[in-house]
């Protein structure tokens, strides 16, 4: 089932299939819900699945404050409208971003956490896509803005790059309680994992899943084993 929620205005789209436990997912930058759409058909026969399209991407309407702070608050009255009281959150790329923001402010409702290449800080960006973020995006801004109908979904978009070029979630990550099932492709040049790997054996309650030729998309390559590592993880049992 495909709906939205209005807030001030503004709509938010999801999708809800399934039944259980409830698990609410997050895309990515430039992506929208539809992204998960291969592994919510295997999670929702034991799950129900909640996918939002975030402020400003796929069906949802634009807002001015782009913050990680706003667009967690809002994803919170998304979840509150659907009466979900607990439920484990998934977040992918920038929406693991929002998923560790949200889990510092909402914490007493998560069970658990996956995070898949998640967006932590702007130190696992290369020096190439972190030049384009700073030097490029500021003048594309500037040009698309002087269009007679600039497209503001672009706009809105380039701004929250250009906000992660200068975010560090470290401070969120470390302070949270609930378990998280960090899962990152070897491959990963958008977002490199290489920065992360001092805390992974230092917080007793992130748990890896590495897929060692994968790239960003993890769950494109083989929904059916990231499914299973996600079960298993919510379940309490050993990865395999």
């Amino acid at each position: 089932m495909e709906g939205f929620v209005t807030l001030k205005k503004k709509k938010i789209s999801y999708s809800d299939v399934g039944s259980g436990q409830a698990v609410v997912f997050l895309h990515g930058w430039m992506d929208s819900k539809v992204v998960f759409d291969n592994i919510v058909s295997i999670l929702s026969k034991k799950y129900r699945c909640i996918s939002i399209d975030l402020p400003g991407f796929g069906k949802s309407d634009l807002v001015n404050d782009v913050s990680l702070g706003k667009i967690s608050r809002m994803i919170d009255a998304v979840i509150n409208r659907l009466g979900i009281k607990k439920f484990s959150l998934v977040g992918h790329s920038f929406g693991g971003a929002v998923t560790l923001v949200y889990a510092s402010r909402f914490e007493e409702k998560i069970i658990k956490i996956v995070l898949i290449s998640p967006f932590i800080t702007f130190k696992q960006f290369s020096k190439s896509v972190f030049y384009i973020i700073t030097n490029l995006i500021p003048f594309l801004i500037n040009k698309i803005l002087k269009f007679k109908r600039p497209n503001m979904r672009v706009i809105n978009a380039f701004k929250i790059a250009y906000l992660l070029s200068s975010v560090d979630l470290y401070k969120y990550l470390i302070k949270v309680r609930k378990d998280i099932l960090f899962v990152y492709g070897r491959h990963d040049s958008l977002l490199s994992i290489r920065p992360l790997e001092p805390l992974f054996g230092v917080l007793n309650n992130i748990h890896l899943a590495i897929y060692e030729n994968v790239r960003h998309y993890i769950f494109s390559y083989n929904p059916n084993d990231l499914a299973e590592k996600i079960t298993l993880f919510f379940n309490n049992n050993k990865l395999k």
